[in-house]
């Protein structure tokens, strides 16, 4: 009697294992869910890119000076923006010629246009877009608020009749600096003022906005209520819009300098001469290096922590744009009516492109370079085609699996077609067996110099034991379908045997003919 208060805990505790080893083999094992989506775009929303004007981008940049298409108009194109797959830009008067109207343009990624809105005076500002709304300025004073979509006028408001900056658009404020002297802050919805600060410069800056802070000439002013924080007494007047990096002010001075003053106090961390200054062209900020052109056409490379030379390069003539960079390369402007791409780490020439007026700061975008030479807009880019050469490495043999297992492995891609060229590649077809995804599923713009690209493939086997299963995985080139490459893939199943209590009687049977088991079942 002991013994059976012993051995019958011990035997149900058997039997339950052989229970749940039944069930758990026989569950189906949930398969792994990937959010596989497209990354964003780095758009250029307004002028130098973002708030702080690091005019940097993380698009790639185009290594000729391959057009892509170009949009002409009557009037002159000033530096675009580009957002959500749309451009966006304001035009000028033709000097000598009697114009009243001028007008802002959206066009789509492809050159056509979507529609365009009748101002008045010169739109010479960048437009900056930010929540489905455009604010531009004119040299009326006018500043424009409209919608994106379809170029509805939400509102306008004019504060002087001089020329206004470009504005700068955060935390529901739309602020701007006007040759008036003042700086304006309105609400971006209904346009009203929020506040006035009159500054007694005369030079037109855009300004920037770090941490609620405004930062224009030689001024630091408050966001939220335009009060002075502080104001640098180094140099001469502050010429150009600043650029800001790692707690630091950079920007050009009357005094033929480039300054670097401390963002809190305004206090000066180093100073390089470069010679005259323009008001034309702003410092960008990349790789740690902030980068400024002169009067004299020279092109300066300054380390931006320590202001450190690192290199220069001489253009035939002055720069008349902002530099723009991304993938390493510069992007800029010459009153010689070229626009220039320079080795943004050596300063050497990669390409230039010449029209018949000068260019305009660059926005980068969607691995393009948008610009403008007088009357026309330029699209500069690589022209994806079968230059591009798919090559895919791996295949995928699993032998002896357990049904419904998760199996993860690898396969590569890469583009081996020509120095330049663009492929853009995604995954056609798999066996219709099991369940399968990919991280990624599909790329675009992989380049000869990127290497290989890994894919991580997830696949669930199959329900069916003891048995084999083959196919292919197929990649195609998305521009040139001729163009793909097969992974073979093989997978086998292991011949599992299924423990289930009902059906299997000799489990009864052994237990049954076990000696100590007497004592349970008597």
């Amino acid at each position: 009697m002991y013994l059976n208060k012993i051995i019958l805990p011990i035997t149900l505790t058997i039997l339950l294992f052989s229970l749940n080893f039944v069930q758990a083999n026989n569950h189906m094992i949930h398969q792994t869910s990937y959010d596989i989506s497209e990354t964003d775009n780095d758009w250029w929303p307004m002028f130098q890119h973002d708030l702080s004007h690091s005019a940097y981008s993380t698009s790639l940049g185009p290594e000729t000076n391959n057009i892509l298409w170009s949009y002409q108009t009557d009037r002159i194109i000033n530096s675009p923006s580009v957002i959500n797959g749309k451009i966006y830009f304001g035009t000028n008067h033709i000097e000598g010629q009697i114009m009243t109207d001028s007008f802002v343009f959206c066009l789509d990624l492809y050159g056509n246009i979507i529609w365009q809105f009748t101002a008045k005076g010169n739109l010479a500002s960048s437009p900056t877009i930010v929540n489905e709304k455009v604010y531009i300025g004119s040299d009326t004073g006018n500043m424009y608020c409209l919608d994106a979509e379809n170029g509805d006028l939400i509102w306008r408001v004019s504060n002087s009749n001089s020329a206004v900056s470009s504005p700068l658009v955060t935390q529901n404020k739309v602020v701007f600096e006007s040759l008036d002297g003042n700086m304006y802050c309105l609400d971006t919805d209904t346009g009203e003022t929020i506040w006035i600060k009159s500054l007694s410069i005369d030079i037109l800056s855009t300004p920037i906005i770090v941490d609620g802070k405004i930062y224009v000439n030689n001024y630091c002013l408050s966001l939220s209520t335009g009060q002075k924080i502080w104001t640098t007494e180094v140099g001469l007047k502050f010429l150009s819009s600043p650029s800001y990096h790692n707690g630091k002010i950079l920007v050009g001075s009357q005094d033929e300098k480039f300054y670097c003053v401390d963002a809190n106090t305004g206090d000066k961390i180093w100073k390089y001469y470069i010679g005259s200054m323009t008001w034309e062209t702003s410092p960008a900020v990349a790789y740690e290096n902030v980068y400024v052109g002169n009067h004299f056409g020279f092109i300066y490379c300054l380390n931006a922590d320590t202001g450190e030379y690192i290199w220069s390069t001489k253009m035939s003539a002055r720069a008349v744009s902002s530099p723009s960079i991304c993938d390493g390369k510069l992007y800029i402007g010459s009153v010689d009516n070229n626009i220039y791409c320079l080795d943004a780490f050596t300063g050497e020439k990669i390409w230039n492109y010449s029209h018949d007026s000068s260019f305009s700061s660059p926005a980068i975008a969607n691995n393009k370079v948008y610009s403008s030479s007088g009357k026309t807009l330029f699209c500069f880019g690589l022209t994806e085609s079968s230059d591009a050469d798919l090559d895919c490495t791996g295949s995928i043999n699993i032998n002896n699996v357990e049904t419904e297992s998760i199996i993860e492995t690898t396969f590569t891609i890469a583009n081996v077609g020509q120095n330049g060229s663009l492929l853009n590649w995604e995954i056609e077809s798999y066996p219709d067996w099991g369940e399968w995804s990919f991280i990624p599923s599909f790329g675009e713009d992989l380049k000869p110099s990127d290497g290989t690209k890994v894919v991580e493939v997830c696949i669930t086997a199959p329900n069916i034991k003891d048995n084999s299963f083959s196919g292919v995985i197929k990649v195609v080139n998305t521009e040139n379908t001729d163009d793909f490459e097969l992974i073979g893939v093989s997978l086998s199943t292991q011949k599992n045997r299924q423990y289930t209590l009902l059906n299997d009687y000799w489990l009864f049977t052994f237990l049954r003919n076990l000696t100590i088991f007497d004592y349970i079942f008597i």
